[in-house]
């Protein structure tokens, strides 16, 4: 009987380690333009939730770690011009952005 419980745990034990993570990470934008862009982005294999508050430039993500990691998603995010956490877009990939979705500075309004 003892075997038998032994076995049953080792069998199941690779389901209860984590394999889905929420995370919410600071991602600058401004408008709903920014903010299609930004989920679009993040929305990479293994990101199931994906969701930018507009007025917190907060992103909240839900993903398996097993598919993909915090660094590609924010690595999706800044070669589309949006700054995450510490990181920035370089400027080259910024500065192509339309007027409304420049974020760095003086916020501007979309029309």
């Amino acid at each position: 009987m003892k075997h038998l419980i032994i076995t049953i745990f080792l069998a199941s034990s690779p389901f209860l380690l984590a394999q889905k993570m929420t995370l919410e990470l600071s991602v600058s934008g401004n408008c709903h333009h920014c903010k299609q862009r930004i989920e679009k982005a993040a929305k990479i294999k293994g990101v199931s939730v994906c969701n930018w508050n507009m007025n917190t430039e907060k992103l909240l993500l839900e993903f398996n770690t097993k598919k993909t990691n915090v660094s590609e998603i924010k690595q999706a995010i800044l070669e589309v011009g949006h700054d995450v956490e510490d990181l920035k877009a370089t400027d080259e990939i910024y500065n192509s952005l339309p007027d409304c979705c420049l974020h760095r500075g003086n916020k501007k309004s979309c029309h």
